[in-house]
């Protein structure tokens, strides 16, 4: 069984990120067949330090400027 999380408008997460919950609630929403199904509610939330990290990480990546050598200019 799986449980739907539903996190802030605007979110964008990489899959596995762990996130420490700060405001949220346990809530349900109907199926097509009318079966109650469990999700959660995420309000606000903070990274967690490993995900921060990782996050800073590949903010620093992305914004590594791609310099083009000329090797053809090398003495060797």
């Amino acid at each position: 069984m799986y449980i739907s999380v539903q996190l802030p408008k605007n979110t964008d997460l990489e899959n596995k990120t762990i996130i420490n919950i700060t405001k949220g609630f346990l809530s349900f929403y109907n199926t097509k067949e009318g079966l109650p199904k469990l999700k959660i509610v995420v309000m606000e939330y903070e990274l967690d330090e490993e995900s921060k990290n990782i996050q800073q990480e590949r903010e620093a990546i992305q914004n590594e400027q791609n310099y083009d050598y000329d090797f053809s200019q090398l003495p060797f």
